[in-house]
């Protein structure tokens, strides 16, 4: 498989702490907040609303009764509803709170609920209700995933605790920071999912304290296992690369992993976090650590922002710009998308915010494809990401369908973006495509 070995980080060192984020002044609500799935806000201008109340509730309610609900991070009153930009791109309608009066988590005690109480579908019903997002990858509803894997036969999760993009650092963190929250999160999950097992899927080079806390106080009645990825190659934490690493290791943990898909279900410890949070706590997802960096900036840091927070203000908490500011990406430099602007606000899908310079930035203008074959060379996967993108574009109007088929296989990894010299939006374009064809 292509791998790559001398990629950027934008951190020579992990963080050893996080700190909580200056509260908003007001907090810009987005009432979409995972993939294409549009929410019906419950509020209307004027109302006050206290945190972590619902404000939106998905209009596929009943098509999946699964969605996340939007709940309000901070107590206050609803000021206006517009149209705002998201961190993708798009657009959304959203909810702009002025904050005000008393707040009902933050800075409150915590009575820890007995969750092995529950049965699997109100674990369930309660983390869709708490609203939980999947940030592995694609950012979709927790609960709605758990439903599209307990069709299957067998089930299983898997917990990759680090970041697949290696420009970022907040998987790795919460990983490290908080391992018995995690550790317990995750339990969580395959509670509600019924799973036959759970695959820990830890850093060669770092390792990670979860393995000891599962091992010690959870799963006892569960299949687990432990697989070592070198994070210094690039990519290892997609899922089809974590597949390939179960098989590879299968002389080394229980057969029942043998039967191991990306269709399982995978998890990131952000995700495992919040779902702790909001089962064992009672907390709705109204926050998520954010690792903001850039060699704009004159401090780096992982914070812990309250949802609705704006990019520019996460700026100015760390001390603001050493340069002036082309461009801000979200998520990181591989698999990241670059905002619209400082006025973006935080919403749950977003890990990392990154300011960049002019002076790092490549020339953005497109040219046409040359037809030199770097990016198949350097394909994980072994695609055709020059005819992928062409088909699309309708510049090849022969590519046979079951070439189309092979988008399914992409990851996102971005390489063949990376080695383009026409700079082509190759990963972009077989990210289309896929779903327009209804492949993901």
């Amino acid at each position: 498989m292509p791998i790559v070995s001398n990629f950027n980080i934008t951190e020579k060192w992990q963080f050893k702490c996080a700190s909580r984020a200056f509260l908003p002044q007001l907090a810009v609500v987005p009432f979409m907040q995972e993939d294409s799935c549009h929410c019906r806000p419950l509020v209307k201008v004027g109302d006050k609303v206290s945190e972590g109340q619902i404000i939106a509730t998905p209009l596929s309610i009943i098509k999946n009764s699964y969605s996340a609900n939007i709940h309000a991070p901070l107590p206050g009153v609803v000021k206006e509803i517009r149209s705002v930009s998201l961190p993708d791109g798009k657009r959304s309608d959203a909810a702009v709170i002025a904050v005000g009066g008393s707040f009902s988590f933050l800075g409150k005690k915590n009575f820890p609920a007995e969750w092995s109480l529950f049965s699997p579908e109100s674990l369930q019903s309660m983390i869709a209700e708490k609203g939980i997002i999947s940030t592995f990858e694609k950012p979709c509803s927790l609960a709605s995933e758990i439903s599209r894997v307990k069709s299957s036969s067998k089930r299983f999760v898997v917990l990759r605790l680090f970041d697949e993009d290696p420009s970022r650092q907040t998987d790795s963190f919460v990983s490290n920071r908080y391992p018995a929250q995690v550790a317990e999160g995750c339990s969580i999950i395959a509670s509600a999912l019924q799973a036959e097992g759970i695959i820990l899927v830890a850093s060669k080079k770092d390792g990670s304290p979860i393995t000891t806390e599962i091992k010690s106080r959870f799963f006892e009645n569960i299949e687990h296992a432990t697989v070592s990825a070198d994070t210094s190659q690039y990519p290892c934490g997609f899922k089809r690369d974590i597949v390939r690493l179960v098989k590879k290791n299968s002389k080394n943990i229980a057969p029942v992993f043998e039967s191991l898909s990306h269709k399982d279900l995978f998890i990131d410890p952000e995700t495992a976090f919040a779902v702790y949070e909001a089962v064992v706590c009672g907390i709705p997802m109204t926050s998520c650590f954010v690792h903001v960096t850039g060699d704009c900036l004159r401090v780096s840091g992982v914070l812990r922002v309250s949802i609705g927070t704006s990019m520019g203000f996460l700026a100015s908490q760390c001390g603001g710009f050493l340069h002036n500011v082309s461009k801000v990406v979200v998520n990181g430099l591989y698999t990241g998308t670059a905002a619209p602007g400082f006025d973006v606000p935080v919403t749950k899908i977003v890990k990392s915010v990154t300011f960049l310079p002019v002076f790092e930035l490549v020339d953005p203008h497109y040219a046409s494809c040359v037809r030199c074959g770097e990016c198949r060379k350097v394909c994980p996967e072994h695609l055709y990401p020059d005819l992928l993108h062409s088909r699309l574009k309708g510049m090849d109007k022969v590519v046979k369908k079951e070439l189309l088929e092979t988008a399914l296989l992409c990851s996102g990894c971005s390489l063949c973006n990376s080695v383009c010299p026409s700079r082509l939006p190759l990963s972009q374009s077989i990210a289309v495509l896929k779903k327009e064809r209804n492949y993901e």
